[in-house]
């Protein structure tokens, strides 16, 4: 994977960020348009609610056995419209939102992509890249408000086999996580870089050799609100050694203020969970001030700089 292509892909992943915790309808619609693009039946950034799109959306979520979901492909259609794409109206059409797929083709003629983000789509490996990131957030979506909007509804224990079988596995090529030499990527949004480590958090090597797991999970310990001293970008645990771990995530130099913000979290962590033998800190930015070797004396902080997803290299001043 190189650079230039994430790069690229940076608009996208931008969008699916911005698209925050919801219902799964975006994101199965996306890739429900992902997998009509790979067989062909899309051929260019006009988009119409068509027979595939919608038989791929109720398909899945047939199979997952969320009847909600089925026949409801008109509302992230209409509501992608601030996201993804334009929509042009057909000129009988009152402008209303719709309330069908069929409405939809009786009032909307087509929506066409903004920008750039249909050409990306026709690169495969961008494609497979956001395709991961898109059924990530089909998953994360299921599991904090499909259920709560749908109690009839129970997650199958196999549900990435379903998500996998709906919309074909993403194949990434191993450089993503093998340690080559690779050109340093400077996310353009922390939240980006933030999203990466979570979805990939069972591949980096520096967390299964400190064995540290999210705290409480995703839904936790991402974003951990502390209420008096702020929101910690992950925060983590080791229940072998005992300790909690505060990670704050910078998307490029990392410098001694930064320390200050680390330690002023991992104060209010030890007085929550005074049972913890250790509080540790981490920064994890692109590269680091020279200075910021002497706001680390007597502190219990590591950093480490992050390139093409994503090598993990701890930075030692001495």
């Amino acid at each position: 994977m190189t650079q230039e292509i994430l790069e690229k892909a940076l608009p996208w992943l931008s969008v699916i960020e911005n698209m925050r915790k919801q219902k799964s309808y975006k994101p199965v619609l996306l890739l429900s348009i992902i997998k009509e693009i790979e067989n062909k039946n899309i051929v260019d950034s006009k988009i119409v609610l068509s027979d595939g799109i919608i038989d791929s959306f109720n398909s899945f979520y047939d199979n997952i056995g969320n009847q909600q979901g089925i026949n409801k492909s008109f509302l992230p259609f209409y509501y992608l419209k601030t996201d993804v794409w334009n929509i042009k109206w057909r000129d009988s059409s009152n402008i209303l939102i719709p309330s069908s797929n069929t409405s939809v083709g009786k009032n909307i003629e087509y929506v066409e992509f903004n920008n750039n983000l249909f050409d990306l789509l026709m690169d495969k490996d961008i494609r497979n890249l956001l395709k991961q990131r898109l059924i990530n957030k089909t998953r994360e979506d299921i599991f904090s408000l499909d259920t709560q909007k749908n109690q009839d509804f129970i997650i199958p224990e196999n549900i990435d086999f379903y998500i996998n079988r709906s919309f074909g596995k993403p194949s990434l090529p191993k450089t993503i996580f093998e340690d080559h030499k690779t050109t340093d990527l400077l996310f353009s949004q922390e939240k980006i870089l933030q999203s990466f480590l979570v979805d990939h958090w069972d591949e980096i090597s520096l967390f299964n050799d400190q064995n540290i797991n999210i705290f409480g999970g995703e839904k936790v310990g991402v974003e951990y609100d502390t209420k008096d001293a702020g929101r910690i970008d992950i925060l983590a645990e080791s229940p072998i050694n005992n300790s909690m771990t505060v990670i704050e995530l910078k998307k490029g130099v990392g410098e001694p203020k930064h320390i200050g913000q680390i330690l002023c979290y991992m104060g209010w962590i030890r007085s929550q969970f005074f049972n913890k033998s250790t509080v540790n800190g981490m920064l994890i930015a692109s590269n680091f001030k020279p200075s910021i070797q002497y706001a680390l004396q007597n502190h219990f902080i590591s950093l480490y700089s992050y390139k093409l997803l994503f090598n993990l290299d701890k930075v030692d001043f001495n």
